[in-house]
């Protein structure tokens, strides 16, 4: 990520390194502490690179498991993108965590700022979009930036950045029920009967009607799920055992009084 870390100054880390009992040790250094060097009051960053990078890398990840986090990404999201994205997810979190993180940060990190307490990252909209196999044009450029809080870990003038994890508010098996619903509605829609997919699925055709019933709420609803804001009383049992209602005037009056 060469060129792309500042420091709350605005000035860039710069990459430097250190030989002991002959082990490399490679880290960013702000350019402050590089021109002011030997000098005892001199104040800024000295972060091992694999520690700074694992905390972007940390970030991502786990913004990217949070599906309505992912899906804030781009806009227009239909029933097909929200069943592929935690695949293409997925597999992004597995090359930022394995032997690929480097080259993978430097192809989907356009900057990272680092300042007290605080790590900012904006994702690359092309290298996002060809991970997650969308268009460009469809990338949210205000979701590109993720904020984390971290706490620093001193010995000496070196620090460990210790990222706070990102509690998760999705619920996820409501919505894969609602994904499930719109996936079989479309099935539907092409011909496919319901007993076909009841025996198919091993549920019974009673369950594939609920759940296809689903695919008729309101857009809004929907999107409060995808982005999980509905109400904590809102469980896919819950939805599936209520009584379906057709005018999305009625849901949304069913759900604001739960």
């Amino acid at each position: 990520m060469v060129g792309k870390l500042t420091d709350e100054a605005g000035q860039r880390l710069t990459p430097s390194h250190a030989v002991k009992r002959g082990k490399r040790y490679c880290y960013y250094v702000s350019r402050r502490l590089v021109a002011e060097s030997g000098k005892s009051d001199s104040r800024g960053w000295r972060l091992p690179a694999a520690a700074l990078e694992g905390a972007v890398a940390g970030l991502i990840i786990d913004a990217l498991k949070i599906p309505s986090t992912a899906q804030r990404l781009f806009d227009g999201a239909t029933p097909e993108m929200i069943t592929k994205l935690p695949s293409a997810a997925k597999s992004l979190c597995s090359a930022l965590s394995g032997p690929d993180r480097g080259p993978t940060l430097r192809a989907i990190v356009a900057s990272a700022r680092i300042e007290p307490g605080r790590l900012s990252v904006t994702l690359c909209p092309i290298a996002i979009a060809e991970w997650l196999g969308l268009p460009p044009a469809q990338i949210r450029r205000s979701a590109l930036s993720l904020v984390g809080a971290f706490t620093l870990r001193r010995r000496g003038i070196e620090a460990k950045l210790v990222l706070a994890s990102t509690p998760a508010a999705l619920d996820r098996t409501l919505l894969r029920t609602v994904a499930l619903g719109w996936a079989w509605f479309k099935e539907i829609k092409a011909g496919a009967t319901m007993q076909a997919i009841a025996n198919r699925e091993g549920v019974s055709q009673r369950r594939v009607a609920h759940l296809v019933d689903l695919a008729f709420l309101a857009p809004d609803i929907v999107r409060s799920i995808v982005e999980g804001r509905q109400p904590p009383t809102l469980t896919a049992d819950r939805l599936i055992k209520s009584r379906h209602r057709m005018l999305w005037s009625d849901q949304r009056a069913w759900i604001s009084a739960i």
